[in-house]
């Protein structure tokens, strides 16, 4: 019987580790890190849509991410430390926010600093996990974020594929690689 009570106590502790290991423990350090991710990405803004490949780069909690479409169809550059998107041809636009140049030239509003955590393995408590974790969904101000394919990666449970839905706007990205 003590056995089983310890091998029960032990598969709980167990869990609640696994659980919580999607939570930051410093978010400041996460802030502070170098991050570089690639990822094949669609975009549907309910409209148009299009796919491409992001390379995502991060440095002390700014962004700057390349979308290149297939094709030669074009590229766009999104800076986060001047606000700014720019295109293969040169032409800039600037916001006063990431969500903003995202509202105002894509047609989607992204919750743009909540992407950047989840992107990282930052989601919130209410993260509705599959049984061996390999997947979980939760909603945040009306998004519907899915996460599958979740493996742990340096101590970090972190999702290869993302998809972030509302209403006709989705974003889907398929990660390929994580550098921090």
């Amino acid at each position: 019987m003590r056995f089983y009570l310890l091998c029960s106590v032990l598969i709980l502790v167990t869990a609640c580790q696994q659980r919580t290991a999607h939570s930051p423990s410093n978010d400041e350090s996460l802030a502070q890190s170098n991050w570089h991710i690639t990822a094949k990405m669609f975009i549907n803004n309910g409209e148009d849509s299009g796919s491409g490949r992001l390379t995502w780069h991060e440095l002390n909690g700014k962004v700057k991410a390349t979308f290149k479409a297939p094709l030669g169809q074009g590229s766009w550059t999104l800076d986060e430390q001047n606000l700014t998107m720019t295109d293969d041809q040169g032409q800039k636009w600037h916001a006063a926010s990431m969500g903003d140049l995202m509202q105002s030239h894509l047609g989607i509003d992204l919750p743009w600093s909540n992407v950047k955590r989840w992107l990282k393995g930052e989601w919130p408590e209410h993260v509705r996990f599959n049984e061996n974790q390999s997947a979980g969904t939760f909603q945040w101000q009306g998004w519907q974020i899915e996460l599958k394919k979740i493996k742990t990666i340096d101590g970090r449970l972190l999702a290869h594929r993302i998809h972030v839905h509302k209403g006709q706007q989705s974003v889907k990205l398929s990660i390929k690689s994580w550098l921090q």
